[in-house]
């Protein structure tokens, strides 16, 4: 299969995961009451839990989450050249515009994770890879170094991507290796950034072999 085929089945499939995905969220908190979500459910015995300013905040990490996971993927299918480049400009400053507001706030969220301390550690992390890796790549285009802003906004989407990720884990882990729900969700809150981060340096690795000029020096990718 040439090189164009596989990007084109791979953009595909990605596509097919974030239909699923908007499919969960719309379903769960929009046709039916979010308090049967497994993320609700569990926190409504807490004494004195917040349910109402934690549902408006989480409804916000929702839906700028979800924007930024919809307009990431059309930062990479045209190069910003030429009519396009003023297009793919305000698509980066509405990315760029969700990942803040949406990582705020989930700051905030995984204080009240499910998952126990595992969980509360691993998606507090997500939000900061989350916010740190989206403003490095903006810095980096300020700076007018096009190639590591490239960079880092792939590694950015990478960490994007663990809104949809999280739950591809979690499915397994509770249906199939019928692992405990909380502990399923502190593992699945580590797994679905982390993995994605080493898809994406490990991408980056297989692409600078392949360009590098063989000699005696070893060479690795530029941050």
């Amino acid at each position: 299969m040439k090189k164009s085929k596989w990007a084109a089945a791979g953009w595909i499939a990605l596509f097919f995961i974030l239909l699923l995905f908007l499919g969960y969220i719309v379903t769960q908190y929009v046709v039916l009451d979010p308090k049967t979500a497994g993320a609700v459910d569990g926190k409504m015995h807490l004494p004195n839990f917040p349910f109402k300013p934690w549902l408006v905040i989480l409804y916000v990490h929702i839906i700028f989450g979800t924007i930024a996971l919809l307009t990431g993927p059309f930062q990479f299918i045209r190069r910003p050249t030429g009519k396009n480049a003023g297009g793919h400009r305000k698509l980066g400053y509405i990315y760029i515009t969700s990942i803040g507001l949406a990582g705020l706030v989930g700051l905030y969220l995984s204080w009240y994770a499910s998952g126990g301390i595992t969980a509360k550690t691993g998606f507090f992390m997500l939000d900061v890879c989350w916010i740190a890796t989206t403003f490095v790549a903006m810095m980096r285009i300020f700076q007018k170094k096009f190639s590591l802003h490239q960079k880092w906004m792939i590694r950015s989407y990478a960490v994007t991507l663990a809104f949809a990720s999280f739950r591809l884990y979690l499915l397994p882990f509770t249906l199939l290796f019928h692992i405990d729900i909380q502990e399923a969700m502190g593992i699945a809150s580590w797994m679905c950034w982390i993995t994605n981060l080493a898809v994406v340096e490990w991408y980056f690795f297989r692409k600078k072999k392949k360009k590098s000029i063989p000699s005696g020096r070893r060479q690795y990718p530029a941050l």
